[in-house]
């Protein structure tokens, strides 16, 4: 995973945790959401990636 999403996700982890115990669930759920569009990025990436790497 790419140095930067790795600290956005920690980052929206964080405030996750924040929320949840603060009972604020809305943002709970749109910071969820963002963490699983920046795992399905890497994913994403990292896949695209190792295609170009095997096809050298």
């Amino acid at each position: 995973m790419n140095r930067y999403l790795l600290v956005i996700l920690v980052l929206m982890i964080g405030g996750m945790i924040i929320m949840a115990s603060q009972g604020r669930w809305l943002p709970f759920y749109g910071m969820l959401g963002g963490a699983i569009i920046v795992i399905m990025y890497s994913a994403y990436s990292n896949r695209r990636q190792y295609k170009r790497k095997r096809e050298r």
